[in-house]
């Protein structure tokens, strides 16, 4: 099978096409797994900074209750508080970074029923020294309740942190195989995309040569051809002028056209008498101003209306329709008159008394 360029090149283009756009997919593909990657990293390192924030919390708790049971001064209370709900506000926002994670939040309640619980243990601190005195609260304080429950909370705090750590290392595993994958594709593409350039510059080239001869026995044809037109080209010429010349006097013979008609129209308009023109299916195709006064009727409503419409003609003894001359005009080819006693009723409803007769217009053909 013969290679030729109009069927080897869009061959070799449109693979090389569809190698590209794979390699762009892939490409594309990786950059999302990688953006989601550092979005995971991002989501990793804010679930670590909201536990770091709400441990901290429960130990300012703890360390503020331990201040009033000590000295007594409100403000240790007015930062437990703080304190406190800084706690539910950390919880609140570890509650929306691990919904999408059955274990993680079944993690989290725990830590919020024991972070409950050293809240309130911290709280009873508080009361003791408000009700009972210093020694008393003191003496709580020494059980290690608080320090108990601390230590319970920092195991559950690791796990969470870890599992998400785990996650991130998993999600940044899929990621690197991904992108060796889109590596290998990419490496294969510009492999294929040479050899497709190799083949597409030896077609071209062997095309090229044989161009090159079909070019020259061309300008030969061409040279042979060209001498016989312009020997046409004369003839041409002539006939061309014959043209122009026959165009100018058609262009006089319509420009004398219009000024007659406009001649035609003007005349009309002067004549005192109603003028009314039909076509040869009776249709009104001109009304001049005399005209359009007597019947009420303007040119634009008479055009192309049935005569009869407009011109609207009666016995003005019997009142019955009379025959319209327009009909006996195109039936007979003849001039005709009207019949005396004829009246016209106008469009508003009145009757004219009126003298009329209708002759044909007749084509030179």
């Amino acid at each position: 099978m013969t290679l030729t360029l109009e069927r080897t090149l869009p061959l070799i283009f449109t693979l090389a096409l569809v190698f590209l756009a794979l390699m762009g997919g892939l490409t594309y593909r990786s950059l999302i797994n990688t953006q989601q990657a550092l979005e995971w990293e991002k989501h990793t390192r804010e679930v670590q900074l909201q536990l770091e924030k709400m441990q901290s919390a429960l130990v300012q708790t703890e360390t503020n209750a331990r201040g009033y049971v000590l000295l007594g001064r409100e403000d240790f209370v007015q930062r437990f508080n703080t304190a406190a709900a800084v706690f539910h506000e950390q919880l609140r926002q570890l509650d929306i970074l691990t919904t999408d994670n059955p274990l993680q939040q079944e993690r989290l309640k725990t830590l919020q029923g024991l972070g409950e619980q050293k809240l309130a243990a911290s709280q009873k601190f508080i009361d003791l020294r408000r009700t009972e005195g210093a020694a008393r609260a003191s003496a709580e304080v020494e059980t290690g309740v608080g320090v108990k429950l601390m230590d319970e909370i920092r195991p559950i705090a690791n796990e969470l942190e870890a599992e998400e750590f785990r996650l991130l290392n998993e999600r940044k595993a899929q990621l690197q195989t991904s992108v060796e994958k889109t590596i290998r594709i990419i490496l294969a593409g510009s492999l294929f995309g040479i050899l497709s350039l190799a083949i597409a510059n030896g077609v071209i080239v062997r095309q090229l040569n044989r161009r090159r001869k079909a070019e020259a026995a061309l300008a030969e044809a061409n040279a042979r051809l060209e001498k016989r037109v312009e020997e046409q080209s004369e003839d041409l010429s002539k006939t061309s002028d014959e043209l122009r010349l026959e165009n100018i006097r058609r262009a006089l013979a319509e420009k004398k056209e219009r000024e007659q008609r406009e001649w035609w129209r003007v005349t009309l308009n002067s004549i005192g008498d109603c003028v009314i023109t039909t076509d040869t299916d009776g249709k009104i195709n001109y009304i001049n101003q005399v005209a359009q006064e007597v019947t009420e009727w303007g040119v634009e409503e008479a055009q192309g209306l049935p005569l009869e419409k407009v011109f609207n003609i009666v016995n003005e003894q019997t009142l019955q329709s009379v025959e319209s001359p327009i009909t006996k005009v195109l039936r007979d080819g003849v001039t005709v008159g009207l019949a005396n006693h004829t009246s016209l009723i106008t469009k508003s409803g009145r009757y004219l008394p009126i003298d009329d007769s209708g002759a044909p217009i007749r084509d030179e053909c």
